[in-house]
């Protein structure tokens, strides 16, 4: 009776998508009602601090990929610190629209990464993945032919596999208060956070 759909189709989004587009409005109420974690994520000051004091050091004049993207954190940084060029992979299609509609001149990908035969060229690609995602990861981008020791951040701590074959990420928190990127981040999505605030 059910069909399992083994390789689901990402439609395209809308590259002149913008926050007036009721497109968008749907996936702001999406976003803010039925997907916590984002906004869990975000408040996790230490870990994006020390996000960020890697990508200010690593991403003036470069073009960025963030290999699932979300709510566009990370590439917001990048830019916010010097990227040439922002382009995103988001397989949540509310994240995916959020995120286009936000920043209409990057290019967010539906997709997912991990399925993709071959991934857009960036000098740079981000992530903000589990620790348990770390291997899977490496292994893909081996398979799409990066050098990960150069061009994914932050880089893995050790590249040996253990007996789990879990890679651990060399990403330490740092203490303090937000910096300069993650406070023009929530300044520029002060929509999104008014609207939770709303909902209580």
């Amino acid at each position: 009776m059910f069909e399992t759909i083994e390789n689901p189709k990402f439609a395209p989004i809308p590259n002149d998508l913008t926050t007036d587009d009721p497109l968008w409005m749907i996936s702001l109420a999406q976003i803010t009602r039925h997907n916590e974690h984002y906004w869990t994520d975000v408040d996790d000051i230490h870990t994006y601090n020390a996000y960020e004091t890697i990508i200010k050091d690593k991403v003036k004049d470069k073009v960025v990929c963030d290999l699932g993207s979300g709510l566009g954190v990370l590439l917001h940084l990048a830019e916010y610190h010097g990227a040439k060029e922002c382009i995103g992979i988001e397989s949540n299609t509310q994240a995916a629209v959020y995120s286009q509609g936000m920043y209409p001149h990057w290019n967010i990908i539906h997709n997912n990464f991990f399925k993709m035969h071959d991934w857009p060229v960036a000098d740079i690609y981000l992530h903000n993945l589990d620790q348990s995602m770390l291997k899977p990861m490496m292994d893909k981008a081996e398979l799409v032919g990066l050098h990960h020791d150069y061009q994914i951040f932050p880089r893995p701590k050790n590249l040996r596999d253990t007996p789990k074959g879990v890679v651990e990420s060399s990403l330490v928190p740092l203490e303090g208060e937000p910096m300069d990127g993650m406070v023009d981040f929530v300044r520029t999505h002060d929509r999104a956070f008014k609207e939770r605030l709303r909902l209580g």
